[in-house]
């Protein structure tokens, strides 16, 4: 599942955050169009920690296993391929789903962290 758009360290400064999404300091804002006329089963993504660091995410519908993409680079703390509860049909489910991974999100983010200080 690679991500739909070319990411460049600084893709995401063109993308808005939603800021309704905010939960603990996190945020969510979308690369890639996730209100359709049917259901929106995948898309592409970015969350920025508190710190206003930021992850790449490529997201699908369904059940399966978190897969690192691409380590951490000077811009972004990584590219991750993560697996959403449900289909989105608005922002509400969007923030829904966010909201559903980011318990993990925030475990990737520390590891990613701890391994940038042990260098």
């Amino acid at each position: 599942m690679p991500l739909k758009k070319k990411m460049e360290p600084a893709i995401c400064s063109s993308f808005d955050l939603i800021e309704e999404s905010m939960t603990d300091g996190w945020r969510i804002g979308a690369i890639t169009e996730y209100i359709e006329e049917n259901e929106c089963m995948d898309g592409d993504a970015f969350v920025e920690a508190p710190d206003g660091s930021r992850a790449f995410v490529c997201w699908e519908t369904g059940i399966g296993k978190t897969v690192t993409d691409a380590k951490a680079g000077s811009n972004n703390w990584g590219v991750y391929n993560v697996f959403v509860p449900k289909p989105v049909k608005t922002t509400e489910d969007f923030i829904e789903n966010f909201r559903s991974i980011l318990p993990e999100l925030k475990e990737l983010y520390d590891q990613t962290k701890k391994k940038t200080k042990a260098k």
